[in-house]
């Protein structure tokens, strides 16, 4: 008989939100300008972020090509020859723009993920305290 009740209860699993949109999410008590400046001032800061570390990984990876490459020009003379000018330009601003997204991409993301933790955790374990 027990176990029968246990078998006809259901758990009921609450999936926490990616973000705080949608339908089942908290109501927001901020006027439209107030969002769209909030928004405004994060879509700066994730901006600024991503071109701030995007720089310092475009440098990293071009440094490293172009290292790799000098290298390789001055161990292997056939590599020297077979390998020209336009080629090496073109590896070494390739891995620029490389290092530049990757760096970028993945700093500004570590953002917008600690900010929706943030407001999740504000709202969730601290309702009553307002967030400046």
């Amino acid at each position: 008989m027990e176990s029968k009740q246990v078998e006809n209860k259901k758990v009921e699993v609450i999936e926490p939100f990616e973000d705080l949109t949608g339908v089942g999410a908290p109501y927001k008590k901020e006027s439209r300008s107030q969002y769209l400046e909030r928004r405004h001032k994060e879509e700066d800061e994730t901006r600024s972020i991503f071109y701030k570390e995007g720089l310092k990984g475009g440098l990293i990876f071009s440094g490293v090509a172009t290292t790799g490459i000098a290298a390789a020009c001055f161990k292997s003379h056939t590599f020297k020859k077979s390998v020209t000018w336009n080629i090496r330009a073109f590896l070494v601003s390739s891995a620029f723009i490389a290092g530049f997204w990757i760096y970028g991409e993945t700093a500004s993301m570590k953002l917008m993920k600690q900010r929706v933790y943030d407001e999740m955790d504000q709202y969730y374990n601290h309702p009553d305290e307002k967030k400046n």
